[in-house]
């Protein structure tokens, strides 16, 4: 039995990855909707003048699909990945990635890789949107690279009408919790803002332990899922298994 067919699912993720993860989701019978609760923007990069990259690691898809013209001006670079997704775009656009974490998707299991032990008076930079995270950078720094970060997009909290808002605080705060798909922290944040900060209450599917964290600060959330990565075939896998477990027993009398 498919547990989750007609059963409400929110999607995040921002366009164009977040239509692919849609229709992933709602072949498992899902009533999938699709809130891209931030926009993607590309940025002029700014290349560093008179210097020569070492390595230049890419933070995310977002990042390889408006930043791989820096690599014109870092010939013969060694390419990172913080993930295979961001990798399987590189590969795609004819840049495959040498630094790629063997397992993990993040800051965290990137700064793990051999290839980043040893990287002292190195010239490092790191392709990203406005504002990522810092600790890749400060960890690199702290090992002796020369860290530079380039930012080639940005992300802007959406600004849908009244009655899309209307329509989502009802189902975020509703009988009956939804699914809410949501692999970043930033677009998680972006829907509190928008929806006035209250709680709402969902079952999470992420593969983050950051938006686990904030959504149980923020919400009330009536079950994790964790998938292993935040890739489409990932999170589909992760409410697929969860569809085919039996459904908990009804308390005795």
């Amino acid at each position: 039995m498919n547990r989750l067919v007609g059963q409400p699912c929110l999607v995040l993720r921002p366009t164009p990855d977040g239509e692919r993860l849609c229709a992933a989701l709602g072949e498992l019978g899902l009533d999938v909707r699709h809130f891209p609760s931030l926009e993607i923007r590309p940025l002029v990069a700014v290349i560093p003048p008179a210097e020569v990259a070492n390595i230049v690691i890419f933070i995310s898809r977002n990042a390889v699909r408006h930043g791989t013209a820096v690599l014109a001006a870092a010939p013969g670079a060694t390419i990172g990945a913080i993930g295979a997704g961001t990798a399987a775009e590189l590969r795609a656009a004819g840049h495959p990635p040498e630094l790629v974490p063997q397992d993990g998707y993040d800051s965290e299991a990137l700064l793990a890789a051999p290839g980043l032990a040893e990287v002292a008076g190195r010239q490092i930079w790191i392709v990203r949107g406005r504002g990522g995270r810092a600790l890749l950078g400060e960890t690199l720094a702290r090992r002796g690279a020369h860290v530079r970060y380039i930012e080639v997009y940005e992300r802007r909290i959406a600004q849908p009408d009244a009655a899309v808002l209307r329509d989502l605080r009802a189902l975020l705060t509703g009988a009956g919790p939804p699914w809410l798909v949501a692999t970043s922290v930033e677009s998680l944040a972006a829907l509190h803002t928008l929806l006035g900060g209250e709680p709402l209450c969902y079952g999470l599917v992420t593969a983050s332990d950051r938006v686990v964290k904030l959504a149980r600060e923020r919400d009330r959330v009536a079950r994790v899922l964790r998938a292993s990565g935040p890739d489409v075939s990932a999170l589909r896998a992760c409410l697929q298994a969860w569809s085919r477990r039996p459904p908990p027993a009804p308390d005795s009398a």
